[in-house]
C-alpha cells in the first residue's frame, strides 16, 4: 500500500487524463464557441486556468519529489483533493454557463461532457482519497469505524438538513449550496473507504468472505435492476455479463490456500476477470458521486457502489496471491502470467471483432463495389457474414427492449465496436436487411413505413426570374418561392421534383426570421445528418439533395401553424426548360434571348452535350434484340429449378429466338455466366441453390457490358422465377438509365409462360418484347453512340473512366455541373472506384459551387450547426467504406480512447509496482 506514495502516479492519474481533458474541451469549444455568451466564454476562460494552473503545479511539483526520490506527501494529496472537489462542486453548479442547456448533444459529436469530466477527474480524486484514507489510519492512527460510520452519516445528513431547511431562497449562503453538496458526498466516501480499508486488514478472511458475498449478491441484483429499469445505465442484458458476474464473485470467495499451484490457477483466473471487473469500474466511475443520492431517494443507490467495492476485492485478491506465489515463481512469470490473463478478455473480443470487420468488409464490397468487370469466384463466408450482422444487430441495440429508453448502448463497447467495424460511422437497418436478403435470403428486420401524413405546407406563391450571362453563354434562372403551412401543427415541407438533364443547382437561400442565410454546399450524407439531428431540435434547416437521376429532394422545417416562409433555388441551363414542383409548372426562359447554341458541346475529353435540337436530325434505329434469362438460384428456390428451365426452353421455342439467346444465368447472391449452346442444362445441373436472388449486380452488368462496347445490340434481360419481389436491388435499376436508351426495362418470365415489362414508370403484361427505336449520335471520329428517343437533351460518357480536376472558375459553373454528372455517370460504371470517385465529386462540387448527386445544399441556423456538419463531413470522406450515417446515434459516453487510457493507467500503475519490488 506505501507505493500509492510514488510521486509519479500522480503523471499517471493526474496529467494525462487532465491533457486529455483539455484535448476533447478544446475541440468542443471550438465547435460551439459561436453559440457562448460573453459571461460563457469568461467561465471557460477561468475554468481553462484553474484547471491549467493545477494541472502545472501538482505535476511539476511531484516530478520534483520523483527527481528527488521523495514520496508523495500528505499535504499534497490534502491539496489535490481539495482543489479538484472545487473545480467539481464550481462546475457542475456552473455546467449550464459553461455548456448552455441549449446546445444539443449531437453538437459534440459523441463527446458527453459532464460524463467526461467526471471520468476523467475520478482516477485523482480516488488516489489522493486512498492516500488520505491510508495516511489516516495506518500513520495517524486515528478514528474506528464507528465513529467513521456516524461521520459517513452524519455529515450528508447535516448538509441535508442545512440545504433544505436552514436556508431561504434570498440567503446569500444559498450559493454555497452546489458546494456543500459535493462536500457531503467526498465525506461520506472519505469514510466509507476508511470502514472499508478497516474491515480489509482486520480479520481480513472473516470481512473479505462477507464483502465478497455480498459483492456477488449486489452484482446480480445490480445486473437485473438495470434492466428491469431499461438498463438506464447500458445495456448489460447480455448472458455473458452475468456468467462473469457469479464467476469472478465465486473466485473472491474462495479463502486464499497454501497449495502454490491452486493459487496459481485462481491468479491466473482472477486476472483473466480482472478486465470485467475494471470495465464495470470505469462504467460506474462517473456515476459513484450518485450513489448517495440514489440511497437517499431510492434506497438502491448502494448497488451503484458494487463496482467500486469489487474493484477493493479484486485488486487486494491479486496482491495477496502474488506476495504468496512471489517465493515460489519468478516475478517475471507471475507478470507475465498476470499480463496474458488480463489479456485474454480483450484479446478473444477482438479476434470476434477482427472476424465480423473482415466479413462485413467482404459483404459490402460485394454488394456495394464489386466491379462490373470482375471475372473471379465469390469467396463469401456466408456463416461469418451472418453471424457479424447478427452482432451488429446487438450492438445497434435491434433486439433490445423498446421501453429501453434510456441507452441502447453497450458503454465502451459499442464504441469500440464501431470505430473498428464500421469505422467510427453506422450501418443503418435498411443496409442490414439488404445484405441478409443478398447473402442469407431473408431478414427479421422490418423497415419502418416511410411514408408521412399529408403534407400541410404548400407553396403559396413562385416567382422566377431568368437572365442569359454572356460570359459563359448559359441562362441563370432563380426560383423564388413563397411556403405556407395550412394546418395548425408544425410542419416540414417536403417534396421532390425532376430536374431537366443538363440543368444544375447552382445556389439555395432560406429565410431564418428575418435573415436571408444562402445554403453551404457539403455531403450529402453530413447534410442529412445535421438535418435530421436538426430537425429533431426544432431548429431551422432547410435542405436540397440530389437522388441521383435528376430527382431532387426539397425540404425546408419547421413550419409554425399559419406560417409563411421564403426559400429559393437558383438553376443553370443551356436552354428554356419547364420543371414541375409540387404540382407547380415553372418555365424558365428568357424572352430576349432569341438564339441559343442549338450544337452539341464536348466538356473536356470525356463528356459530350446533346441538345433536343440535335437529336431531332439523328438518325432512329433499333438494335437487334440479344436474350439473357436469369434463373433464380436462391434458397427460396429448392426443388424448382426443373421448372424453371422448363419455362426457359418453351420461351425459346415458343418465340423462335433460339438465334438470339446470348447467356443463361443462374443468380443467387453470386452469378455463372452460361452461353446459350447445346451444353447449357448440363451446367446448370452443378450450380446450388443458396442465400438470395441478387438481381441487381447482374442486371447493371449486362448493361454496362453493352455501354461500354458501345453495342449495336440491345440486351432483354428475362426473369425466371415464381415471385419477382424477391429481386434484391431492384429499386436500384433505375439509376443506370444513362446507359440503357431505350430505358431500363427487364422481365418477368412466370410460370405460365407469360412475360410482364418492369421499369420505374411501367408495369406491363405482353406476350413478346416489343423494340425500343433509339437515336444514332457519332463523334468527330465516328464512332457511334445510342440516346434515348425523348425530346430532352442528353449527357454523353465519352470516357466511362472519366477523371476530371475542377478548378476554381467562376465563369465556368455550368460545364463544372456537367462534368460532376459525368463523374458520377463513371462512378455508377465502376463501382470499386467508390472511395476515389466520392472524395472527387464532393470535393470538386464544393469547390465549383455546384450541385452533384453526393452533396447537398443546406441552409442551417447558426455557425456552431456548420462547423459540427463540417466536422462531421470530414469523418465521413475519410472513409472507405461505403457505410452510411444512416440511423446512427451518438454514444453518450467519453470516446473509446478514453476507456483505453484509463485501463493503460492502470497497467501501467500495476506494472511500476510489480517493477519497483524487485
Amino acid at each position: 500500500m506505501n507505493k500509492i506514495y510514488k510521486p509519479y502516479l500522480i503523471l499517471i492519474t493526474l496529467t494525462l487524463p487532465q491533457i486529455i481533458i483539455f484535448i476533447l474541451f478544446t475541440k468542443i469549444f471550438g465547435l460551439i464557441s459561436s453559440e457562448l455568451s460573453k459571461s460563457s466564454i469568461e467561465y471557460w476562460r477561468l475554468a481553462a486556468i484553474y484547471l491549467g494552473s493545477a494541472l502545472i503545479i501538482f505535476t511539476l511539483w511531484n516530478i520534483r519529489n520523483w527527481i528527488n526520490k521523495k514520496d508523495i506527501q500528505p499535504l499534497c494529496a490534502l491539496l489535490i483533493f481539495i482543489v479538484y472537489t472545487i473545480f467539481l462542486s464550481v462546475y457542475f453548479y456552473n455546467d449550464t454557463y459553461i455548456i448552455p442547456s441549449d446546445i444539443p448533444d449531437y453538437m459534440f459529436l459523441g463527446i458527453r461532457p459532464s460524463i467526461t469530466i467526471l471520468t476523467l477527474i475520478m482516477p485523482v480524486l480516488i488516489h489522493s482519497m486512498l492516500l488520505l484514507v491510508h495516511f489516516s489510519v495506518e500513520k495517524v492512527e486515528k478514528g474506528s469505524n464507528s465513529k467513521d460510520f456516524y461521520s459517513m452519516i452524519g455529515i450528508p445528513v447535516f448538509c441535508y438538513v442545512f440545504i433544505y431547511i436552514l436556508l431561504n431562497d434570498n440567503s446569500p449562503i444559498e450559493k454555497l449550496t452546489p458546494i456543500l453538496f459535493i462536500m457531503s458526498i467526498v465525506a461520506f466516501f472519505f469514510f466509507f473507504i476508511r470502514i472499508i480499508y478497516r474491515l480489509l486488514n482486520k480479520r481480513a478472511d472473516i470481512w473479505q468472505k462477507n464483502l465478497a458475498f455480498l459483492n456477488l449478491l449486489g452484482s446480480l441484483i445490480g445486473l437485473c435492476l438495470n434492466q428491469s429499469f431499461g438498463n438506464i445505465f447500458g445495456d448489460f442484458s447480455h448472458i455473458g455479463f452475468y456468467l462473469f458476474a457469479m464467476i469472478t464473485g465465486v473466485l473472491m470467495l474462495i479463502p486464499d490456500m497454501e497449495n502454490k499451484r491452486i493459487r496459481l490457477i485462481l491468479w491466473v483466473l482472477k486476472s483473466i476477470t480482472f478486465v470485467f471487473t475494471f470495465y464495470f469500474f470505469i462504467v460506474f466511475l462517473p456515476y459513484i458521486l450518485l450513489s448517495l443520492i440514489g440511497m437517499i431517494f431510492f434506497g438502491c443507490g448502494a448497488l451503484m457502489l458494487v463496482p467500486m467495492l469489487l474493484m477493493f476485492l479484486h485488486v487486494k485478491a491479486l496482491w495477496s496471491d502474488y506476495y504468496y506465489l512471489k517465493a515460489f515463481y519468478e516475478k517475471k512469470i507471475l507478470a507475465a502470467l498476470f499480463l496474458i490473463g488480463v489479456l485474454t478478455i480483450p484479446v478473444f473480443m477482438m479476434m470476434i471483432i477482427k472476424n465480423d470487420k473482415e466479413n462485413l468488409d467482404n459483404a459490402l464490397t460485394f454488394t456495394y463495389q464489386r466491379s462490373y468487370e470482375d471475372k473471379n469466384e465469390a469467396h463469401i463466408d456466408i456463416a461469418g457474414v451472418k453471424r457479424a450482422l447478427k452482432n451488429i444487430k446487438y450492438v445497434k441495440g435491434n433486439k433490445r427492449n423498446k421501453l429501453d429508453v434510456f441507452t441502447t448502448d453497450i458503454p465502451y463497447f459499442t464504441s469500440l465496436y464501431n470505430e473498428y467495424v464500421l469505422d467510427g460511422l453506422s450501418i443503418s437497418n435498411k443496409k442490414i436487411k439488404r445484405l441478409e436478403d443478398v447473402f442469407l435470403g431473408e431478414s427479421d428486420i422490418v423497415l419502418n413505413d416511410e411514408r408521412q401524413s399529408k403534407n400541410q405546407v404548400f407553396i403559396k406563391d413562385i416567382k422566377t426570374q431568368t437572365i442569359y450571362d454572356e460570359k459563359e453563354k448559359v441562362l441563370k434562372s432563380w426560383i423564388d418561392f413563397e411556403l405556407e403551412n395550412r394546418g395548425r401543427e408544425q410542419e416540414e415541407f417536403n417534396t421532390t421534383f425532376k430536374l431537366p438533364k443538363g440543368s444544375y443547382i447552382s445556389n439555395y437561400y432560406l429565410y431564418v426570421g428575418n435573415e436571408k442565410k444562402y445554403g453551404l454546399l457539403a455531403d450529402k450524407r453530413a447534410a442529412d445528418w445535421i438535418y435530421q439531428n436538426t430537425k429533431a431540435i426544432k431548429r431551422d434547416p432547410g435542405i436540397l439533395t440530389d437522388l441521383g437521376n435528376n430527382k431532387i429532394a426539397f425540404k425546408v422545417f419547421p413550419f409554425n401553424g399559419g406560417e409563411i416562409r421564403k426559400t429559393g433555388i437558383e438553376i443553370l441551363h443551356k436552354a428554356p426548360i419547364t420543371i414541375n414542383i409540387d404540382g407547380h409548372r415553372i418555365d424558365l426562359k428568357d424572352e430576349h434571348i432569341k438564339h441559343l447554341n442549338k450544337k452539341e458541346i464536348i466538356i473536356g475529353k470525356g463528356l459530350a452535350y446533346i441538345p433536343k435540337e440535335v437529336k431531332k436530325k439523328l438518325e432512329r434505329t433499333t438494335r437487334e434484340q440479344k436474350y439473357y434469362f436469369l434463373i433464380d438460384y436462391s434458397k427460396e428456390s429448392d426443388g424448382k429449378i426443373n421448372d424453371y428451365i422448363e419455362r426457359v426452353k418453351n420461351y425459346i421455342k415458343d418465340y423462335h429466338i433460339e438465334n438470339k439467346v446470348e447467356e443463361i444465368i443462374p443468380v443467387n447472391f453470386e452469378e455463372k455466366r452460361i452461353s446459350y449452346n447445346k451444353e447449357w442444362e448440363k451446367h446448370l445441373k452443378h450450380i446450388d441453390v443458396k442465400g438470395g436472388f441478387f438481381l441487381e449486380y447482374t442486371i447493371k452488368k449486362i448493361f454496362y457490358d453493352n455501354y461500354v462496347k458501345d453495342s449495336s445490340e440491345y440486351p432483354v434481360i428475362i426473369v425466371v422465377t415464381d415471385d419477382i419481389s424477391k429481386g434484391v436491388g431492384l429499386e436500384k435499376i433505375d439509376e443506370f438509365s444513362f446507359a440503357c436508351p431505350e430505358g431500363v426495362y427487364y422481365y418477368h418470365l412466370d410460370r405460365e409462360g407469360k412475360i410482364t415489362g418492369y421499369s420505374s414508370q411501367l408495369r406491363k403484361t405482353m406476350d413478346r418484347v416489343e423494340k425500343i427505336p433509339v437515336l444514332v449520335w457519332k463523334d468527330k471520329n465516328g464512332k457511334a453512340y445510342y440516346l434515348q428517343d425523348v425530346e430532352e437533351d442528353s449527357i454523353v460518357l465519352l470516357d466511362d473512366k472519366l477523371e476530371v480536376n475542377i478548378k476554381e472558375e467562376k465563369n465556368a459553373k455550368w460545364e463544372n455541373g456537367a462534368m460532376l454528372q459525368g463523374m458520377y455517370m463513371s462512378y455508377m460504371l465502376h463501382p470499386e472506384k467508390y472511395f476515389e470517385k466520392s472524395l472527387s465529386i464532393v470535393k470538386n462540387s464544393i469547390i465549383s459551387h455546384v450541385m452533384s448527386p453526393m452533396t447537398s445544399f443546406i441552409v442551417l441556423e447558426n455557425e456552431a450547426q456548420e462547423k459540427v456538419m463540417l466536422e462531421k463531413q470530414k469523418q465521413i470522406l475519410a472513409r472507405k467504406k461505403p457505410v452510411h450515417i444512416g440511423d446512427m446515434t451518438e454514444m453518450d459516453e467519453p470516446s473509446l480512447w478514453v476507456m483505453l487510457l484509463l485501463m493503460g493507467i492502470f497497467m501501467s500503475r500495476q506494472l511500476l509496482l510489480v517493477k519497483s519490488k524487485e
